[in-house]
């Protein structure tokens, strides 16, 4: 009888490689592949290949993470103004560096060297809450609101995205992640641990190896399907906060002036 042992590793940014997220991994037999915390070890007659090969080791899993994360991922070892840079190899490297406050909201400014493109939009990572309560809706109720042709004549049109279940093969409505292409919350969160930190599972079993390379890694799946399933459970039950001020006048004219002006056509208030 042979066991079989399946070495897992992570290939996250130094960022997260604080002594908790350590210990964690290890306790659960991840090894974290990053630079020990603390002073270097001395080199000795009897380390010295040791720790070459360990280093050797950092480097070859540092360069498989940047298709991962991309030239934003490479300088993201820190978080404050004018640190994190990003650069694309036909634009110049932005950065913000400074914020501009207008009662109470923060709105950042851009830097760039060289010359600054014509356009440019940040991103920000979409909402977590209320993912169960989405999924919920039944997929009938959203394909009964579809108007691609906007034959209601109320000047609004829309159309479903269509997707293929990852899981059956079954064509359904795609309704999470960037451009709705996830049909459920789990396979949305199986899609972001493949293509966001490297995690392969019985959903995305290939490596994401980005347009540049082929080949980068091993298939079959690294995290199992209870984790998966633990995982999309706490996401699909991050609830909304409670709504405040119900009674408050100006709370009141907001809503009257998003039903008024045709948001709620589309933005429908309750399912």
């Amino acid at each position: 009888m042979s066991v079989h042992h399946l070495q897992i590793h992570s290939k996250n940014s130094p960022a997260y490689g604080c002594r908790d997220n350590r210990h964690y991994l290890k306790a659960h037999g991840i090894r974290f592949a990053g630079k020990p915390l603390g002073r270097p070890k001395k080199v000795t007659e009897e380390n010295r290949e040791t720790l070459k090969r360990l280093k050797a080791q950092r480097q070859e899993e540092y360069l498989q993470r940047i298709p991962i994360e991309g030239k934003f991922g490479q300088g993201k070892d820190g978080y404050r103004l004018n640190y994190i840079r990003a650069k694309r190899a036909d634009t110049s490297v932005a950065w913000i560096n400074s914020w501009n406050i207008n009662n109470g909201l923060r709105s950042p400014n851009y830097s760039f060297t060289g010359t600054p493109p014509a356009r440019f939009s940040a991103r920000i990572a979409p909402q977590l809450v209320g993912m169960g309560l989405l999924e919920a809706i039944d997929e009938a109720d959203i394909e009964a609101l579809e108007d691609p042709g906007g034959s209601d004549g109320d000047g609004i049109s829309g159309r479903i995205r269509l997707v293929t279940d990852a899981e059956t093969g079954q064509t359904r409505v795609g309704r999470f992640g960037w451009k709705a292409s996830q049909p459920s919350v789990k396979q949305q969160v199986s899609a972001a641990l493949n293509t966001d930190i490297g995690v392969m599972t019985s959903i995305h079993d290939m490596p994401d190896c980005g347009a540049q390379q082929s080949g980068c890694g091993a298939s079959g799946a690294e995290l199992a399907d209870q984790y998966l399933d633990t995982l999309s459970a706490y996401i699909s039950l991050l609830g909304v906060s409670a709504r405040r001020d119900l009674s408050d006048p100006v709370a009141l004219q907001g809503e009257a002036v998003f039903n008024s002006t045709g948001c709620a056509a589309c933005h429908i208030p309750t399912f």
